[in-house]
């Protein structure tokens, strides 16, 4: 889950660097490294005794394939429409 920037504040005490069009405590939390990740996740562990971590790798294309079994998430193969890639060499 895409964690709000009222729950960054919450744990964290503070926020990153955020442009004002994009701050709302209901919205996601940005600009936010691979390591204040894992302090974050570090920091909710120990103050609710529940383990918390971000998704390995293979998690991470999983969820974002969507149980696929494609090359893809999108299908078999590539094309113009779905990506921005040489064309004149098909995968």
């Amino acid at each position: 889950y895409q964690v709000t920037q009222a729950q960054w504040f919450e744990v964290m005490g503070d926020l990153p660097a955020i442009e004002e069009k994009l701050r709302g405590d209901d919205h996601p939390v940005v600009n936010v490294s691979w390591d204040e990740a894992v302090e974050f996740c570090r920091e909710l562990t120990r103050r609710t005794g529940h383990q918390y971590r971000l998704p390995t790798e293979a998690e991470w294309e999983y969820a974002c394939r969507a149980g696929t079994s494609t090359p893809f998430g999108f299908g078999p193969t590539l094309s113009p429409e779905v990506a921005n890639y040489r064309w004149s060499h098909p995968y």
